[in-house]
């Protein structure tokens, strides 16, 4: 049973790594920092005020009126995920939308590379179809030295300062509730994806680099059903999946080491939105029920269940050509080894999934 919040209510319904054949997008140049004291000094220096959560409602007001942290981190817990309609009360959303649209169209966007591993030690970079992105922060800090950053800074306002606050704030709230895990921002991209724009099937990371929450704000003015660009997310422990239509001022949160996910191919229209990621020390394994199993091993389940869908997002996602077909190659023999591998509980896990699946 997925999760759907409406503002302030419940109701049931929906690095290295991403991928075995896909390799960390590239990194802008950044500026960045160890020591979490310096943090507001980072921000300021875009103009981003890293004021705590009381400072930032007297200030401007609750920049997440329809998020209810507590019931957030339930549904984190408990299914791994949660979707919350009309996040930010509209106010919020229509002001960053209207800056990435802005920014898009001065140019400030560009092309959003994978490096799909083609062979043993070879790499191919290719460019996703019909999506536009600009890293504003990484690794803790805001990109101080990319020109269409700069030129966003004067031009988005609402955008420049999102990262120092209200994510700053969501992070919070939602590592209070979670019992009070430091969650911290690591990372803020802006992207809009035009018609074709997708994504690959891909977890947004590993054990080893920290973050733990996957959150997305969907901007786009207009939506509807025919539209396409749903956020397709593989449940972690289950059979399902949970396709979430991107209509402004929804908020997606997520594990971001547990939820395999992906974007379906927009068929009309644009779709802007605000991608961040949340860091923690220590260990938080969400869901719950992830614990129960090595994440390696529940990785290869989730990926073993959804071959094909996981092979077409691909395709889906890039231009056709041999370097696709050659990473899908490599993919699905590291699907056969890791299936190969698994021992006699995984291996019934895996046919109990794959036997709900066919009856859903």
């Amino acid at each position: 049973m997925a999760c759907l919040m409406e503002p302030r209510s419940c109701v049931a319904d929906e690095e290295p790594r991403p991928a075995p054949c896909v390799a960390d997008e590239e990194e802008a140049a950044v500026v960045g920092f160890d020591d979490s004291s310096d943090e507001e000094d980072f921000w300021a220096l875009v103009g981003c005020d890293a004021s705590s959560d009381g400072e930032e409602e007297a200030r401007g007001g609750d920049p997440w009126p329809g998020v209810d942290a507590a019931r957030c981190a339930a549904a984190l817990k408990s299914e791994g995920f949660v979707v919350v309609t009309g996040a930010t009360g509209g106010a919020l959303a229509a002001k960053l939308g209207n800056d990435v649209e802005n920014a898009a169209a001065q140019s400030l966007l560009r092309a959003s590379p994978n490096a799909l591993q083609t062979g043993s030690g070879a790499r191919t970079v290719r460019a996703k179809v019909g999506v536009e992105e600009l890293e504003l922060a990484s690794k803790g800090a805001p990109v101080l030295d990319d020109p269409s950053v700069v030129a966003l800074r004067g031009l988005c306002p609402a955008l420049r300062d999102f990262g120092g606050g209200a994510a700053r704030v969501l992070g919070s709230r939602l590592g209070a509730a979670l019992g009070g895990v430091a969650l911290r921002v690591d990372e803020v991209k802006a992207a809009r994806h035009g018609p074709g724009g997708c994504f690959p099937a891909h977890f947004d990371t590993t054990e080893a680099t920290g973050r733990v929450v996957t959150g997305i704000l969907y901007l786009a003015d207009e939506w509807g059903p025919t539209d396409g660009g749903e956020l397709r997310l593989y449940r972690a422990g289950g059979a399902d999946t949970v396709d979430v239509p991107p209509r402004r001022d929804t908020l997606v949160l997520f594990s971001s080491r547990a939820t395999l996910h992906r974007t379906l191919p927009l068929r009309r229209g644009s779709r802007p939105l605000v991608s961040f990621w949340f860091s923690a020390d220590g260990a938080l394994r969400l869901p719950d029920a992830a614990g129960r199993r090595a994440p390696d091993v529940e990785h290869a389940l989730v990926k073993l269940l959804h071959a094909d869908d996981y092979a077409r997002s691909f395709r889906d996602a890039f231009p056709s050509d041999g370097a696709v077909a050659a990473a899908l190659a490599l993919d699905a023999a590291a699907n056969a080894a890791a299936e190969a591998r698994l021992d006699d509980g995984a291996r019934r896990e895996l046919a109990r999934r794959q036997a709900a699946l066919r009856t859903s």
